[in-house]
C-alpha cells in the first residue's frame, strides 16, 4: 500500500499517510473515533451497551419527539 504505511518505533505507531490520497477532515474524524474505541475498549464496555442506547433513543423520541418535531413541516 504506497498510501498508507504503519512503523513500530519503541512503545509508538507510525501510521504515514500520503496526503494527496486522504481528505483531512475525513482522517481527523476517524482518528477521533479510533480515540472513542480506545476508550470504550479501556472502560470494558460490552457489545449490550448498543441494546441500552437504543432504548434510551426510543424513550426519548417518545417522551419529546412532538414537541421536537413540532415546526417541521410534515
Amino acid at each position: 500500500m504506497g498510501n498508507l504505511s504503519v512503523q513500530t518505533q519503541g512503545d509508538e505507531m507510525v501510521i504515514r499517510l500520503n496526503k494527496l490520497s486522504f481528505d483531512k477532515d475525513y482522517l481527523l474524524s476517524m482518528v477521533k473515533r479510533l480515540y472513542v474505541e480506545q476508550l470504550a475498549y479501556k472502560a470494558e464496555i460490552s457489545d449490550s451497551i448498543e441494546d441500552i442506547a437504543s432504548e434510551i433513543n426510543a424513550d426519548w423520541w417518545e417522551a419529546n419527539g412532538e414537541a421536537f418535531l413540532q415546526d417541521v413541516k410534515r
